[in-house]
Formats: C-alpha cells, sequence, structure tokens
C-alpha cells in the first residue's frame, strides 16, 4: 500500500511539472519575438489610441511600438512613391504584417522574416504586375518610375514568391495554412484585443519665454510688413512692453 502511494504521488508530481513546462511552452510562445527586434519579456499588447505612427489595424493585438511603426512607415513611404493605387495598398498590408501579434509573437514569422501565404502573396504580385521596378544590386526588388532602367514587374518575374521575397523581409509558405502563415486578417480582428500596454500621454513642455517673446516679435513685424496696422503707433505700447521684456530676459541670461 505504501509502494502504491509512492508511486501515485510520483506520478502525480511527473504529471504536474510536465504540465508547467507545457505551460511555461505556451507562455513563451506569446513572447515577442528579439530576432524581429522586439521586447521579448513580454507579449503582444493593445496599444490602441497610444503612440503607435503607423497600421492602425494591428494597434489593438501587436508587438510593434512607437519605433517599429516608424521603421515600417519609412519602408512603406520608399515602396509606396509612383505606385498604381492599388499596388499601394497591398503594399501597406504587407509591409503592416510586421506589426501583426501573431507575426510578432513568432506564430507566422521565422527568424527575422514575416512568413506569408501564398494566397496573399498571389494577390499583391497582381496589384502591382504593371507596376516599374528595378534589380537592386543584392538581387531585390526597387520601385522605381518609368524609366529606361525600369521595367513593368510582370516582366521582370511572374513568380509571386520572388517578387514578396525581393521587397521585403518576407518568405511565403508552402500552403495557405492559416495557423502558420499571415493571410493579411490581422490578430486583432481574428484574436481580439491583447493586455491593454500601460501608457502615459506625455505632458506637452510650454514654449519657454525667449521663444515666446521671439514668436510674439514674429507675430508683430508680420503684422506690419501686411498692413494690417493703419499706424506705427498701434504697436507702440506692445513694443515697449515686448522691448522691456526682452531687457528683463538678456539680464536674467547675462547673470547667469
Amino acid at each position: 500500500m505504501f509502494k502504491f502511494s509512492t508511486l501515485n504521488r510520483r506520478a502525480l508530481l511527473v504529471f504536474v511539472f510536465q504540465w508547467h513546462l507545457g505551460r511555461l511552452d505556451d507562455a513563451e510562445g506569446e513572447l515577442c519575438s528579439r530576432a524581429l527586434g522586439f521586447n521579448d519579456s513580454q507579449g503582444p499588447k493593445d496599444r490602441f489610441k497610444q503612440d503607435l505612427l503607423f497600421c492602425t489595424e494591428h494597434h489593438k493585438n501587436t508587438c510593434c511600438e512607437r519605433n517599429h511603426t516608424r521603421q515600417v512607415l519609412a519602408w512603406y513611404a520608399h515602396f509606396s512613391h509612383d505606385r498604381s493605387a492599388d499596388c499601394g495598398l497591398m503594399g501597406r498590408l504587407g509591409g503592416c504584417s510586421f506589426c501583426d501579434g501573431d507575426v510578432g509573437s513568432g506564430v507566422k514569422s521565422r527568424l527575422q522574416s514575416v512568413v506569408l501565404c501564398p494566397a496573399f502573396c498571389e494577390q499583391w504580385y497582381k496589384s502591382c504586375a504593371d507596376d516599374f521596378f528595378s534589380r537592386g544590386s543584392s538581387g531585390s526588388l526597387q520601385p522605381c518610375g518609368s524609366a529606361l532602367v525600369c521595367s513593368p514587374l510582370r516582366e521582370i518575374t511572374q513568380d509571386a514568391a520572388t517578387f514578396c521575397s525581393s521587397v521585403g523581409s518576407f518568405e511565403v509558405a508552402d500552403s495557405d495554412d492559416l495557423d502558420i502563415c499571415y493571410d493579411g486578417v490581422p490578430a486583432a480582428t481574428s484574436l481580439g484585443k491583447a493586455p491593454k500596454a500601460p501608457w502615459t500621454k506625455p505632458v506637452p513642455v510650454p514654449p519657454s519665454l525667449w521663444t515666446r517673446i521671439s514668436l510674439w516679435f514674429d507675430s508683430t513685424l508680420r503684422g506690419l510688413a501686411s498692413g494690417r496696422a493703419s499706424t506705427l503707433e498701434d504697436y507702440v505700447p506692445s513694443l515697449i512692453i515686448g522691448l522691456g521684456a526682452f531687457v528683463v530676459v538678456w539680464y536674467m541670461c547675462r547673470g547667469a
């Protein structure tokens, strides 16, 4: 009886230990990917109406912070220059996939690349097929105007996967398995909001006295130049006050 109870307890301990490891693995799967440049001490967060600059469809479930959205916006500004409307729209959806919660946590990414579903990549390719691109020195595809060195995308490649992997940090999955590849539907839509990220809205810094005086002088001089004042006498009281304030500030700065 004693041996049986001991074995039961050991089996229970093994079960609890394995279950705990499984929970840890699950928790680690929810953490943001360091390989993608995210904070890997936390999982995706709800950053809606905080300080993100781009990719609003992902704000409620994302690993992106302000600097990441700035990087995506810079990539998109380069990609979308001189693009057709459809190509620009798909470029935005593709670029913003970087901020998807499932991509950021590694579910739909591999190392430093976003894993796109073949159907999404094919749609992106078709929307840009008539837009002009050129080959970069590293084999990447660079958007460009209709210059002599540029060609329509369909003349450069007819393979959608080649296109997607050449315009950014993307690779294309072998199949449209929605568990492992990004299909254009944000995790914020399919999974809902992530836990709210702590955030305090920055308090605007009021302009210094010197800045306010400078702005006032600029405004006054523009008024004089535009002839809004009927006579110079209209500005004399304000000029005297402003000059006095200027002298006070000058002496304070000199004394410091």
